[in-house]
């Protein structure tokens, strides 16, 4: 939760809000949509493994 005494995600939190676009999003140099993807990532807390649901596990197709 600290790392040097600081509380990295309540001042991630706080700068995320502070530059949240009037519209919902937030800028990256790059795309408005990474930014806006890393800051949901960001905000849920997203360290938990990404796993599929065994009924949607797919083969991928044989290499021909």
């Amino acid at each position: 939760k600290l790392i040097g005494g600081h509380d990295w995600y309540a001042a991630g939190a706080a700068h995320l809000l502070a530059n949240q676009r009037d519209g919902g999003e937030w800028r990256d140099p790059e795309a408005k949509l990474l930014g806006t993807c890393f800051a949901l990532l960001f905000l849920k807390r997203s360290t938990r493994a990404v796993l599929t649901p065994p009924d949607r596990v797919t083969t991928p197709p044989a290499a021909g």
